[in-house]
């Protein structure tokens, strides 16, 4: 239930003020600019930062981090524009512990040895002011509730997603994908996947890869010691006729998927481009040669 501020007296109110936040007082003052008692004002940083580390020390007390180099005050409030890596925060802390010192407002978001719940996550994107475009999610460890449906949800506008799996993507990954119409991606990483994500339907698969960006890659490396015989039968079911298999990976044409396996014998390297990239590209490069004036 609000509460009005102006039913506090001068005393009340200078003593709130001492025991908010540096965000809260910051929402405070921008509520009422003008009003008695709730000074100092409260400064906010928004110098550009290549990157901002949280984490939590021995005693639960939040650290922070970042480059270029810079002491991150207490009593200070920071804005971050790019990004912010969140590392061992348990299931059991609170996205507030960031929300109360930093105004989020984020091109990248990583996690790094976390267990994450559906609930952190939700607070801390209802936090952030605008769309994540990259996010990543390494070596952590995900509650039931956190799903790729309900990470869709929240970050509708990632152009790249990087995971160590962990049985976070199911075998519907791609369905999920087009069901929440992402659209335009650059990039999406996936580490220690389990063989079954190799498991999708073809003519999905192609229609995903075509709704993304021109130079749209997927890369999965699978978990190790897998049955090279097994996937090697999946990979030719999956990229039939209307794939191209690359010997190398340094082309830059057209949408990309390569996959990497561990057997018990050697490591592995597959690339597969889509035909009907390779082949737009070839007639632009034609029109292009035909339409350029001769020139001795």
């Amino acid at each position: 239930m609000p509460f009005p501020l102006q039913a506090l007296d001068y005393g009340s109110r200078c003593r709130l003020r001492e025991l908010v936040t540096p965000a809260e007082a910051y929402d405070f003052q921008l509520a009422a600019p003008h009003f008695d008692g709730l000074n100092p004002i409260q400064k906010v940083h928004d110098r550009l930062l290549v990157y901002t580390r949280v984490y939590l020390n021995d005693n639960v007390q939040l650290c922070a981090k970042a480059f270029p180099a810079k002491n991150l005050n207490t009593d200070e409030l920071y804005i971050i524009k790019r990004e912010l890596i969140i590392a061992k925060f348990a299931a059991n802390h609170s996205a507030q512990l960031i929300t109360d010192r930093f105004i989020t407002s984020l091109e990248c978001l990583t996690f790094r040895n976390c267990d994450l719940t559906a609930k952190f996550l939700q607070d801390l994107s209802i936090k952030t002011k605008n769309d994540v475009q990259r996010l990543t999610i390494q070596q952590c460890t995900l509650n039931d509730d956190v799903t790729l449906d309900f990470v869709c949800l929240l970050f509708k506008k990632l152009k790249s997603l990087c995971v160590s799996d962990n049985y976070f993507l199911k075998r519907t990954w791609i369905d999920t994908f087009v069901l929440h119409q992402f659209t335009n991606m650059a990039m999406i990483k996936i580490d220690g996947a389990s063989i079954d994500l190799l498991k999708v339907e073809e003519t999905q698969l192609i229609n995903f890869m075509k709704a993304q960006s021109e130079t749209f890659s997927i890369y999965i490396t699978l978990q190790d010691n897998c049955d090279s015989k097994e996937v090697q039968q999946i990979l030719s079911n999956l990229f039939g006729n209307r794939f191209w298999h690359l010997e190398k990976k340094d082309i830059f044409i057209g949408r990309k998927f390569a996959i990497g396996w561990q057997s018990s014998e050697e490591r592995h390297q597959q690339y597969y481009i889509l035909r009907e990239d390779e082949l737009n590209h070839e007639r632009a490069t034609e029109e292009n040669a035909k339409s350029k004036p001769f020139s001795n």
